[in-house]
């Protein structure tokens, strides 16, 4: 009883404010009001209170569907006098809005109100702007606009990793929001691994083989990436089960991890190097170079017995293939061939 005295009293109420007449809500927005959860209507953050009509102390933004993809806007006043609004000024909209994810606020070297949205799982934000004309009891409609950042970003890395710039799009990756809206990880894994094998081998080219390896441990930076990557599979029947082959074939996945385990060894890590390279054989037996690095990682280390076993195999697969004048030296030296 006591809340229909209230709403039937404010309906002879108003609130004066220089020569305007504001009053309380009434009919399909009084029922908005009353049954829309309070962040559906988003308060007007940073408005000079002192710019505000007396009696009142906030502003919020309701907006009401009135068709597909258009609302009509009030401005509404609170006043700490009644728990419902004035209706201060209207207006209109025109584009995509989510209320759940709604934020409206006041910028005051542009003097306008901008009623902002973010869309559903997604980064991607619409905002109308507006201008409240508080002497003439109007707002007036800007502009609308549109913008993602995680698209913004996700066009940036595709730069970066054109330019061989690897720390930099992995920073830019990991701050997206809804990545997995965006792009396949199993896509990016590919497609930074085949930025880093390209710039990689020109540091090696460079001499700068310690630089090579960087670029393939910064990949461990990516919050995608598994530990140790090259360990991600056990075997060649494992790999094109798996979506990530729908990226990347399974001879550039060898042939890349090939390459690192190369830069490996080339600066004194034979360990991982020789870790790197069994998971290549494990991946594809027929690969006749990781048969002869493994054996010249081997052979250095001393396991002299395994390396000849390697390179026999390394031996063999180059004459099956009449490529004989095409083995080293050491080949012959280390074996009985």
């Amino acid at each position: 009883m006591k809340a229909v005295l209230i709403t039937v009293l404010l309906t002879f109420a108003s609130l004066q404010w220089g020569q305007i007449e504001y009053q309380p809500i009434t009919g399909v927005l009084l029922e908005h009001w009353n049954t829309a959860y309070s962040y559906f209507i988003p308060i007007v953050y940073h408005f000079d209170s002192g710019e505000l009509p007396d009696g009142i102390y906030e502003l919020r933004i309701a907006g009401i569907e009135i068709e597909r993809d258009s609302l009509d806007i009030y401005l509404l006043g609170m006043s700490p006098e009644t728990d419902i609004p004035f209706l201060l000024a209207t207006s209109g909209y025109r584009g995509d809005h989510n209320f759940t994810k709604s934020y409206a606020r006041y910028y005051e070297e542009e003097d306008e109100i901008r009623l902002s949205f973010q869309m559903p799982g997604s980064a991607r934000w619409c905002s109308g702007c507006y201008r409240w004309n508080i002497e003439g009891g109007s707002l007036e409609f800007l502009r609308y606009y549109s913008r993602d950042p995680s698209l913004e970003a996700l066009e940036r890395v595709d730069s970066l990793l054109a330019e061989g710039s690897i720390s930099e799009a992995i920073y830019e990756l990991n701050g997206m929001f809804y990545p997995g809206n965006y792009y396949s990880s199993d896509e990016m894994i590919s497609r930074l691994l085949v930025s880093i094998n390209r710039t990689a081998l020109e540091q090696h080219n460079s001499g700068n083989n310690q630089g090579a390896v960087d670029l393939f441990l910064d990949l461990d930076e990516f919050f995608h990436t598994a530990d140790e990557w090259f360990q991600a599979f056990n075997d060649s029947l494992d790999y094109v089960e798996c979506n990530y082959s729908n990226y990347m074939g399974l001879s550039e996945y060898v042939m890349i991890m090939n390459n690192y385990a190369f830069y490996l060894e080339q600066i004194d890590d034979p360990g991982k190097s020789l870790v790197v390279l069994r998971k290549v054989l494990d991946l594809d037996p027929s690969r006749m170079v990781a048969h002869l690095n493994i054996a010249d990682v081997l052979w250095d280390v001393g396991e002299t017995t395994e390396a000849e076993e390697h390179y026999s195999i390394y031996h063999d697969m180059m004459t099956d293939n009449e490529l004989p004048h095409q083995i080293p030296l050491r080949v012959h030296e280390r074996t009985s061939h």
